[in-house]
């Protein structure tokens, strides 16, 4: 028999008891030891035993946010193994790669599908692309820590070994990260990170039934769509949140991720050669547009501007690059779903970040007038 154990659930209501302040709850619970619990014979010492009854098989939960222990790698764990981890230098997004873990006890292994960005010594690029894979494996061990035995390169990296450090469990930011969502328009803006300054925009809305649809700068403003002269729509996201939970104070953090189903279109270094990078994200370089792509999401409350958002963590296109297209992204509530719908500060900083000139797309003064998520 299987059985999975949730030993993070002291973790877990820390992050959703209460509002998720978590400043008085207790510690979380430690993992179980596989050897020391047999439901079936009542024993502590992991032997076995001539009665012939089975042993029971506990598997870890290892879902969540990890961090390395140098501070420089994000592990993001779906319940179900899906995994995405980012790599970041000097705070700049260098390697993101996209996978499965399966566990077995305390024990796990997977395949991650990955691409770096190489820095290029044309001032005119920013990065080259490199795409690779790695084959991992390694134990979740008793103190809320996972630890690798094995990281070994495949691809362009086949047969190099990483010495990859252990991550430990992000119980600092537990609070701020949780698997409910919360409805409304968000925005992934991308202006910034353009060498030819295109104004590249990908709105997202979200329902309270997780049903997540591609918005158009226009199709927000449809009676003035010059409003939008100049702001082009890219990566076009749409899919279904799978079993959709809406956050309140009151659930928050029951889950810690959750599953969605996403089709993106309009969305690879073909369509805007210059393209960089995403200002909220780490989608670089490659093909990233897919078709029921099975991804993962965590949303996420910012101190930053006082409100929500929604990282997506995407695999990319399965037949371009040889699959080493990993995805992620941060999309930033701008509208809420109010009856009458309002800017969230983040709207408010992305209007005046296009107000500074005489000549600004108007659209982002009027972001919420016609919105409605409900």
């Amino acid at each position: 028999m299987r059985f999975k154990v949730w030993w993070f659930m002291g973790l877990l209501c820390l992050t959703g008891c209460g509002g998720g302040s978590g400043g008085t709850e207790p510690e979380p619970s430690a993992p179980v030891d596989n050897a020391s619990a047999d439901s079936t014979t009542g024993g502590s010492d992991g032997n076995s035993n001539d009665s012939g009854a089975d042993e029971t098989v506990i598997d870890v939960d290892m879902s969540g946010r990890w961090v390395s222990s140098d501070n420089s790698k994000i592990l993001a764990i779906s319940s179900s193994g899906r995994v995405s981890r980012v790599v970041k230098t000097a705070q700049v997004v260098t390697e993101i790669c996209f996978g499965g873990l399966t566990t077995l006890g305390q024990q796990f292994d997977g395949d991650l599908s990955c691409v770096e960005y190489l820095a290029n010594p044309d001032p005119e690029v920013s990065a080259v692309p490199n795409y690779f894979g790695y084959r991992v494996s390694g134990n979740a061990s008793e103190q809320g820590a996972l630890e690798f035995t094995s990281f070994t390169g495949t691809g362009s990296k086949a047969d190099e070994s990483v010495l990859e450090p252990n991550y430990d469990f992000d119980i600092s930011n537990a609070g701020s990260f949780f698997g409910e969502i919360i409805p409304g328009l968000y925005a992934n803006e991308l202006g910034n990170g353009n060498l030819n300054s295109q104004r590249l925009v990908s709105f997202i809305r979200i329902d309270s039934d997780g049903l997540i649809s591609a918005v158009t700068p226009q199709q927000l403003r449809p009676n003035n769509t010059s409003e939008w002269l100049g702001v082009e729509a890219f990566c076009q996201v749409s899919g279904q949140i799978d079993g959709a939970i809406v956050g309140t104070s009151e659930n928050r953090g029951a889950q810690p991720s959750f599953e969605v189903q996403l089709d993106i279109g309009d969305c690879s270094e073909a369509e805007v050669s210059t393209l960089r990078s995403l200002s909220n994200g780490a989608r670089l370089k490659g093909d990233h547009n897919q078709s029921a792509a099975q991804a993962f999401g965590i949303s996420g409350a910012s101190s930053q501007y006082d409100d929500y958002f929604v990282d997506l963590y995407t695999p990319g296109n399965a037949l371009t690059n040889g699959g080493n297209n990993a995805g992620w992204d941060r999309y930033y509530r701008v509208c809420d779903d109010a009856e009458v719908s309002r800017r969230t500060s983040y709207g408010i900083t992305v209007e005046d970040q296009y107000t500074r000139s005489d000549t600004y797309p108007q659209g982002f003064a009027n972001l919420c007038n016609d919105f409605d998520a409900r």
